[in-house]
């Protein structure tokens, strides 16, 4: 068992994700909490468990007006994750996770009689976190450049007509 140590009155024991989850945002960790609008903070936690920001499918049956809100939607959530005030409330998370997971493989390889070799978590967990980050920017890229090549109106954002004196559009 391990303890928890955040709760300033007192400590008590608890198993090693309850010492976990005990480190994410909340009443013992304001610090650590931020407020995002709840749409796009759906759409990032999806985005954060591997999805894609939207199916291609659907956005093809989105309306324009959608279409620009999911846009600006997925440049709001990098936005607000780059932002100077919001990224160390995330890198608190992670590092506090980081120092559980380092004791947690400190703990496991001192037990008597464990008889399996884990991986470590401390090496897991940092793998992880870069993996699942840098996949979030590359589904996010790929779906704005699919959406991009795709727009239904592109090309009808044009002024073709011209007048007796004026020049055609050179765009």
């Amino acid at each position: 068992m391990w303890i928890i140590k955040i709760y300033p009155s007192d400590t008590r024991w608890a198993s090693f994700g309850e010492v976990i989850v005990a480190e994410l945002g909340g009443e013992e960790h304001p610090d650590r909490l931020t407020i995002f609008q709840s749409r796009p903070n759906l759409k990032k936690g999806s985005m954060f468990t591997g999805n894609e920001p939207t199916s291609p499918t659907k956005y093809e049956t989105m309306s324009s007006d959608e279409q620009l809100q999911l846009v600006k939607e997925m440049e709001m959530i990098f936005s607000y994750l780059n932002h100077k005030d919001i990224w160390p409330k995330d890198c608190a998370v992670y590092e506090a996770i980081y120092d559980h997971m380092g004791n947690f493989d400190t703990w496991y390889s001192t037990q008597q009689g464990a008889g399996t070799t884990i991986p470590s978590l401390l090496k897991e967990w940092k793998e992880y976190n870069r993996l699942v980050l840098d996949s979030m920017v590359r589904r996010a890229r790929d779906t704005e450049i699919w959406m991009y090549n795709n727009k239904e109106n592109y090309f009808n954002i044009k002024i073709a007509s011209t007048c007796k004196n004026m020049d055609k559009s050179r765009v």
